[in-house]
């Protein structure tokens, strides 16, 4: 807030002021003035009028004058005119002055007065006279008046006495109240209101307009006011107003664009956009950016900016960047199990599965096959396919289906004892031991192979027959076979013929006699030719002359069955 007296110039023993705020020009009121002009009382700030506003409906002031001027009646006048009635000054009751802290009555005030003044007049009187006086024509000397200091004076003294009345008002004195008292009298003398009254104030005032800055135009109201006892006071008031119907002019570029996937909105470019206005020159606006969800997956990021002048012409402009915000890979779906075709089949007639790719953004999407083919384990061959799909912010998505073909045309290797042969007679099958097979095959390894044991009866003789097969991965079997051959026989062979024991005549030579025959028949071997072996007991000896020859016909089959026949 400036200081009332914005300046303050000497000029013809006038003031020429300028006012500049309503509270102050109030409190101006309260200031000597007495050798300037008259008060004034209003605001006289300068201000800034709305933009366009015409000129008949500028608001200036209003600013009104009061008097500068002070003046006064004697004691003469309150105390010794006759018919003279004190005003209210207390805002109480008419009559009534406060002196000193004390209320005095007009009728207690005319009989100090009237007091006598012989030996001189007494301080306490002289005071008293004085100050009242002034304060009975408050009415017309001005708050701000250097006089009020001289009465505070007195005020202050008697404050410390009693009352005063016609018996003590001679035992009092105060030299600085005495002084005071005194040059309250000549004031009054020479602000007589009856010799020297207050004129009125006069006021004229005028209007000129000029261009201010820019677009401005200045309108100053000029009030001149005069008062003969004070002089002459000078207020101006400059109300400034924009004219200005042009928005903002833009310039930059605000073509709607497509930024790259996922790019961050911090990251996003707009503009740049300037504004240049015809008044104010380059300024700048609300700028403000909203998202909204476009097709899809895409963001729309709209940025507006809005730049109003100083006079509310506004431009609007607008730059939508689309941003699509896409982190999902796209989706498979099909059978993509890896698995194990037939054995030998060709590459061409391999079936992978149907992949089909769907995204979340860009709908169905066009996979990519691609298969190679590499060696696996063994005989194996694996042919994988991948499927690659992409979308359009570049998250990719591969299934892979791999197909192993095992290409095989050799049968397994039987490794192992297989000839045949005869076992022991009569042995028992769980005592029969077959040879050891085992199966290699060039793309398994060794394998496990099957075995059966079949039985064959051929006579007496049992035929037991093992056969293993084994058979690889790819149906390639390799079958090998051992028969073990057992007689089975419990019966020994049958004698037949006469070989009844019997005397022969004498002395017939050992050659001559004919022992049997005996014949033997078993029922496995059929015929059996026997061990014959001869023994001899007797002869001349002390035994007598017999000689005792004896045949022994042994047959034995060829599981060890014997039979035994004899003949003396």
């Amino acid at each position: 807030m400036k200081s009332f007296c914005t300046f303050c110039k000497r000029s013809d023993s006038h003031f020429i002021l300028k006012s500049v705020s309503l509270i102050l020009l109030t409190l101006f009121s309260f200031v000597n003035l007495q050798a300037q002009g008259p008060i004034p009382l209003g605001d006289s700030t300068d201000s800034r009028a709305a933009c366009n506003t015409p000129f008949n409906d500028l608001h200036f002031g209003p600013i009104t004058f009061s008097s500068n001027c002070s003046c006064g009646l004697t004691i003469g006048y309150w105390f010794a005119k006759p018919g003279v009635v004190w005003p209210d000054v207390n805002g109480t009751a008419p009559g009534v002055v406060t002196v000193g802290g004390y209320n005095y009555t007009q009728e207690e005030g005319l009989a100090i007065w009237n007091t006598s003044n012989a030996g001189g007049l007494p301080d306490a009187k002289k005071a008293f006279l004085q100050a009242t006086a002034v304060k009975l024509s408050s009415s017309t000397i001005l708050p701000t008046d250097p006089i009020w200091a001289d009465v505070a004076i007195i005020d202050n003294w008697l404050s410390t006495l009693p009352k005063l009345t016609p018996t003590n008002i001679y035992d009092f004195t105060n030299k600085d109240a005495a002084d005071a008292a005194g040059r309250i009298g000549v004031w009054l003398s020479d602000h007589d209101c009856d010799t020297h009254p207050i004129g009125p104030v006069t006021v004229d005032s005028s209007i000129t307009r000029e261009k201010g800055p820019g677009c401005d135009s200045l309108f100053t109201k000029t009030w001149t006011a005069f008062q003969s006892c004070s002089g002459t006071t000078i207020v101006t008031q400059t109300i400034t107003v924009k004219y200005d119907i042009e928005p903002p002019v833009p310039t930059g570029d605000t073509t709607d664009k497509i930024a790259n996937c996922n790019t961050a909105f911090e990251q996003l470019s707009f503009g740049p956009l300037s504004f240049n206005d015809n008044c104010d020159g380059p300024i700048s606006g609300h700028v403000d950016t909203n998202r909204a969800p476009g097709t899809g997956c895409d963001s729309i990021f709209t940025r507006t900016w809005i730049v109003t002048d100083g006079c509310g012409n506004t431009t609007i402009r607008t730059q939508a960047i689309t941003v699509k915000y896409d982190h999902l890979a796209p989706v498979a779906s099909g059978d993509t199990t890896d698995r194990r075709a037939d054995c030998n089949t060709p590459s061409s007639q391999l079936t992978f599965g149907t992949v089909t790719f769907n995204d979340n953004c860009d709908g169905a999407i066009q996979g990519t096959p691609v298969t190679v083919g590499t060696k696996g384990d063994g005989c194996d061959s694996v042919f994988k396919r991948t499927w690659t799909a992409t979308d359009g912010c570049g998250n990719t998505t591969t299934v892979t289906q791999s197909i192993t073909v095992k290409y095989d045309s050799e049968a397994p290797l039987a490794s192992g004892d297989t000839t045949d042969h005869t076992a022991a007679c009569n042995t028992p099958f769980e005592q029969l031991t077959f040879g050891t097979v085992t199966f290699n095959d060039n793309c398994d390894g060794g394998i496990d192979g099957h075995a059966e044991i079949s039985k064959m009866k051929t006579g007496c003789d049992s035929v037991f027959t093992k056969t293993w097969s084994a058979a690889d991965g790819c149906g390639n079997s390799t079958t090998v076979t051992q028969s073990i051959t057992v007689k089975y026989d419990s019966e020994a062979p049958v004698a037949s013929g006469d070989t009844t024991d019997k005397r022969v005549a004498c002395n017939t030579p050992y050659s001559q006699l004919v022992f049997g025959p005996v014949n033997f028949n078993d029922n496995c071997a059929g015929i059996i030719n026997p061990e014959v072996t001869d023994t001899k007991v007797g002869g001349a000896t002390e035994a007598g002359c017999d000689s005792v020859f004896t045949r022994t016909w042994t047959a034995t089959d060829e599981c060890g069955n014997v039979t035994i026949r004899t003949q003396a």
